[in-house]
Protein backbone atom coordinates (compact mmCIF):
# COMPACT_ATOMS: atom_id res chain seq x y z
CA UNK A 1 0.00 0.00 0.00
CA UNK A 2 2.94 2.27 1.19
CA UNK A 3 4.49 1.82 -2.51
CA UNK A 4 1.23 2.49 -4.02
CA UNK A 5 0.59 5.47 -2.35
CA UNK A 6 4.30 7.04 -2.84
CA UNK A 7 4.17 6.07 -6.21
CA UNK A 8 0.81 7.99 -6.93
CA UNK A 9 2.53 11.62 -5.57
CA UNK A 10 5.57 11.14 -7.67
CA UNK A 11 3.66 10.77 -10.71
CA UNK A 12 1.87 14.01 -9.98
CA UNK A 13 4.91 15.40 -8.60
CA UNK A 14 6.85 14.31 -11.77
CA UNK A 15 10.05 13.32 -9.28
CA UNK A 16 11.23 10.96 -6.95
CA UNK A 17 10.16 11.23 -3.14
CA UNK A 18 12.71 10.25 -0.63
CA UNK A 19 12.15 8.58 2.39
CA UNK A 20 13.42 11.81 4.27
CA UNK A 21 10.25 13.28 3.18
CA UNK A 22 7.87 11.28 4.73
CA UNK A 23 7.68 13.74 7.58
CA UNK A 24 7.72 17.23 6.45
CA UNK A 25 4.64 18.85 6.01
CA UNK A 26 3.01 18.61 2.29
CA UNK A 27 3.46 22.08 1.26
CA UNK A 28 6.69 21.62 1.54
CA UNK A 29 7.03 18.65 -0.21
CA UNK A 30 5.43 20.67 -3.73
CA UNK A 31 1.99 19.59 -3.74
CA UNK A 32 -0.72 21.90 -4.22
CA UNK A 33 -4.39 22.53 -3.66
CA UNK A 34 -5.23 21.01 -6.72
CA UNK A 35 -2.77 18.36 -6.53
CA UNK A 36 -4.20 17.35 -3.42
CA UNK A 37 -7.76 17.29 -4.77
CA UNK A 38 -6.49 14.93 -7.75
CA UNK A 39 -4.35 12.90 -5.43
CA UNK A 40 -7.48 12.43 -3.13
CA UNK A 41 -9.90 11.48 -6.18
CA UNK A 42 -7.27 8.84 -7.33
CA UNK A 43 -6.99 7.49 -3.92
CA UNK A 44 -10.35 7.42 -3.31
CA UNK A 45 -10.45 5.13 -6.80
CA UNK A 46 -7.60 3.10 -6.23
CA UNK A 47 -8.57 1.89 -2.61
CA UNK A 48 -12.04 2.06 -2.63
CA UNK A 49 -12.62 4.19 -0.12
CA UNK A 50 -13.75 7.62 1.20
CA UNK A 51 -12.09 10.60 1.94
CA UNK A 52 -14.43 13.33 3.75
CA UNK A 53 -12.87 17.02 4.09
CA UNK A 54 -12.50 16.39 7.27
CA UNK A 55 -9.91 13.38 6.75
CA UNK A 56 -8.31 15.66 4.39
CA UNK A 57 -7.67 18.47 6.75
CA UNK A 58 -6.28 16.11 8.99
CA UNK A 59 -3.05 15.70 6.18
CA UNK A 60 -0.05 17.22 7.45
CA UNK A 61 2.54 14.77 6.00
CA UNK A 62 2.95 12.09 3.14
CA UNK A 63 3.29 9.76 6.43
CA UNK A 64 -0.11 10.86 7.96
CA UNK A 65 -1.59 10.20 4.62
CA UNK A 66 -0.45 6.44 4.44
CA UNK A 67 -2.05 6.51 8.31
CA UNK A 68 -4.95 7.88 6.66
CA UNK A 69 -5.59 5.54 3.50
CA UNK A 70 -4.71 2.76 5.53
CA UNK A 71 -7.22 3.28 8.71
CA UNK A 72 -9.66 3.80 6.14
CA UNK A 73 -9.40 0.80 4.20
CA UNK A 74 -8.94 -1.42 7.32
CA UNK A 75 -12.67 0.26 8.21
CA UNK A 76 -14.14 -0.77 4.64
Amino acid sequence: MKDKIIGILEELLERKIDNTELNIPINDVGIDSLMALEFAVTIEREFDIHLSEEDLGQIKSIDSILELVELKSNLG
